[in-house]
């Protein structure tokens, strides 16, 4: 062997027995080098919008971590993070609704169990709310708010008052309350709910639960249980009599003198005379029991004898049509639930057609052409079983209430811009007395540039929906 390769071999064997020393030493004075770590314990993941932020517990001697990530529980996990010297991490730039499922590290070690999460919003508040009555009971629905997982159902028991949770975990867009008092009044909102939060309120929906009328139901002055068996003029909400006003009943035209007959059996509980100015005229109040009353308006003159506490059967006399009160001849018919001490309480008031034996309406929307923004409504007057009317559009929903409207009061209902929604009416086509025929009613977002109206929902007021018209 050559000098030279005698050279070469001995300096291999001396970097040989260099590393071989670095090593032992490394091993001798710093086992965590090779040595793995435990995996890391309580990882947890917390959602939010378009990232996910993870915790875990240090693990002792522990200096650094890694991520890896799948988008299945059984999927192929990717690093997406080295060299993490704390124990949380912030994973940013997700798609909202995805899971994602991670596991983390310490460094040199293995991985930790695998925990999931889903980026997400706050829900937006659930929109158009409603509440239909029944015997003891309130029916809710609304619609599905984007990234809701559930929903909260709330209910006070006065406009004021605090809310209190009745329902958590609702999976769907509808709820019955039970047990509730027949002729109170309540008051719902709905929250929706996701791994990130909970919304706002909804819109504040208000019932009055009351059991079916006992026994059959008659027009006042045909007294007949026929389908429409009387015909109306003016039908419950927005009308215009000359000015425009929200109308609290049903007027009936009918020659003065016209018998006017009870609806229901019940007890008389009020005869109000005329004043001599406007408003009911000659009046009488009827109780029928389970919460129902109903007032006869603008009479020329009592049934004879009739007197305060007497029973009355349906079909006995109670007075006889005029225009006391008012400036022609016909008919108020106002339909109340849950009265107390009060004779007369239009904010109590509900559409007569709720009890009285009537056809379905055909309903038509139409979004007009032009700049106003607005939308034609037409409805069979002697049908108009109108409740809520909602409309929709970037992103605005509003949702206007009849009954809501009347339980302001007389002065408030009369205003044409309710709840972020301009309401109006043409005028009956027929001259006087002539009744029936279609209602026109013309609504647009209040101010009509607030937004842009591309769907319409008409329900009636057992929740059913008459129209459901987009753009």
């Amino acid at each position: 062997m050559s000098t030279l390769q005698k050279q070469k071999h001995l300096l291999k064997k001396s970097v040989f027995w260099g590393l071989l020393m670095s090593v032992l030493f490394l091993a001798l004075f710093n086992t965590n080098v090779l040595a793995a770590l435990p995996a890391p314990t309580g990882l947890t993941a917390d959602s939010e919008n378009g990232q996910v932020t993870l915790h875990w517990n240090a693990v002792s001697g522990a200096i650094k971590h890694k991520i890896s990530r799948a988008t299945s529980s059984d999927g192929k996990y990717k690093l997406i993070a080295n060299n993490i010297t704390s124990t949380s991490f912030t994973d940013t730039g997700l798609s909202n609704g995805t899971t994602y499922w991670y596991k983390v590290a310490a460094i040199p070690g293995t991985y930790s169990s695998a925990v999931s999460a889903t980026p997400n919003v706050v829900p937006a508040a659930p929109t158009a709310l409603i509440a239909v009555a029944g015997d003891g009971q309130a029916v809710l629905s609304w619609e599905a708010s984007d990234s809701a997982t559930s929903y909260t159902v709330k209910m006070k028991t006065s406009s004021t008052g605090s809310y209190s949770t009745v329902a958590s975990g609702v999976n769907n867009t509808t709820f019955t309350k039970s047990g509730l008092t027949n002729g109170s009044i309540y008051y719902f909102a709905v929250n929706a709910t996701n791994s990130v939060g909970t919304s706002a309120d909804s819109n504040v929906a208000r019932v009055t639960p009351v059991a079916p009328p006992a026994g059959s139901v008659y027009w006042p002055l045909s007294f007949s249980t026929a389908i429409n068996g009387d015909e109306i003029r003016y039908p419950y909400g927005p009308r215009r009599p000359g000015d425009y006003d929200y109308h609290a009943g049903i007027d009936i035209n009918a020659p003065e003198g016209t018998p006017v007959y009870a609806m229901m059996d019940g007890t008389v509980t009020n005869i109000t005379p005329d004043n001599g100015s406007s408003g009911p005229g000659n009046k009488v109040l009827v109780n029928h029991g389970n919460k129902h009353w109903t007032g006869y308006l603008h009479l020329s003159a009592f049934a004879s004898g009739l007197t305060v506490g007497q029973t009355v059967q349906a079909g006995d006399l109670i007075g006889y049509v005029g225009h006391t009160g008012a400036n022609s001849d016909h008919l108020h018919i106002t339909y109340m639930v849950g009265l107390t001490s009060e004779t007369n309480n239009e904010s109590r008031s509900k559409n007569p057609l709720e009890i009285l034996p009537h056809s379905q309406p055909t309903v038509t929307a139409a979004f007009r052409t032009d700049t106003s923004n607005t939308v034609d409504i037409n409805i069979p007057v002697q049908q108009n079983t109108i409740r809520w009317i909602i409309l929709k559009g970037q992103g605005q929903t509003k949702i206007a209430d009849y009954y809501d409207i009347v339980g302001q009061g007389s002065t408030n209902r009369n205003n044409q811009s309710q709840y972020g929604m301009y309401i109006d009416v043409d005028a009956p086509v027929d001259p006087y007395p002539a009744g029936g025929g279609n209602l026109h009613l013309f609504v647009r977002p209040d101010p009509a540039s607030s937004f842009v109206a591309d769907r319409i929902i008409i329900k009636d007021f057992n929740g059913n929906t008459l129209i459901d018209k987009t753009k």
